[in-house]
């Protein structure tokens, strides 16, 4: 038993839960650092667990809310090699990304938020959001946090002008590593409509994501919200052509 990693165990451990019923599609995961004293061990081997499940599609995080079952009935993964922006993606098409901005405060982080971020509970964290605007229409909002200690030179000019990716580069010293990253058809409450003047209940794709360096230390969590007339492109390949 001592020569299987942690994370192993970790993981091994859920997915047995998942199969006997005791955790149930929905239900809500114990926070990292509740897992890490259960088993011992620091909180990025828990990270390191809990992406395994990300990525087989078993559990899923939602910003703000914490770490659930997924519904694997409606959960289909994907593995994308490159770590690509939505901006340089329409970049490619001859489009631009302007934004618009709607908030930005420091709060004390909640214990998900801390959790996501690997901080302790209560740091304090920076959030804004923002319109996403193409040819001067609105096509979805971004919502970002950070650690304080991360971005305390951000400006409000900054947000006006450059991406997420764009503002990890010019403020953050470490390299984007990776992402993780899920997607949602959920439809627009009274709140987001107001703000991308759409009707209540309208549809919407809902990405929610994380940024790690590529020393694996979270930079960021956010999500997003698209409306029409956004389009998800993506192309997939078997392993032989990569």
């Amino acid at each position: 038993m001592d020569s299987v990693p942690v994370y192993q165990l970790i993981q091994d451990h859920f997915e047995q839960q998942m199969q006997a019923g005791v955790l149930k599609p929905g239900m809500r995961l114990p926070a990292e650092k509740e897992i890490a004293k259960q088993f011992q061990t620091s909180r990025a081997t828990v990270q390191s667990a809990m992406a395994r499940l990300v990525h087989e599609g078993r559990i899923e995080k939602r910003v703000g809310s914490g770490t659930y079952v997924s519904d694997k009935a409606h959960t289909a993964s994907m593995k994308v090699l490159g770590v690509t922006s939505f901006e340089e993606e329409l970049s490619q098409h001859g489009e631009k990304v302007s934004y618009r901005l709607l908030s930005l405060n420091k709060q004390a982080a909640s214990s998900e938020l801390a959790d996501s971020l690997n901080i302790e509970e209560g740091a304090t964290i920076v959030t804004f959001e923002r319109l996403r605007l193409v040819a001067n229409s609105v096509i979805g909002l971004e919502r970002r946090t950070f650690d304080e200690n991360l971005v305390k030179s951000l400006t409000v000019d900054d947000l006006d002008r450059h991406s997420t990716h764009e503002l990890v580069a010019r403020l953050i010293p470490q390299e984007i590593g990776r992402m993780e990253a899920s997607l949602r058809a959920v439809v627009a409450g009274p709140s987001m409509a107001e703000k991308l003047n759409i009707e209540v209940g309208a549809p919407l794709l809902r990405r929610n994501h994380r940024m790690f360096s590529k020393l694996d230390s979270p930079l960021m969590v956010g999500e997003a919200f698209y409306c029409e007339p956004f389009v998800l492109r993506y192309t997939a390949y078997s392993p032989d052509d990569l």
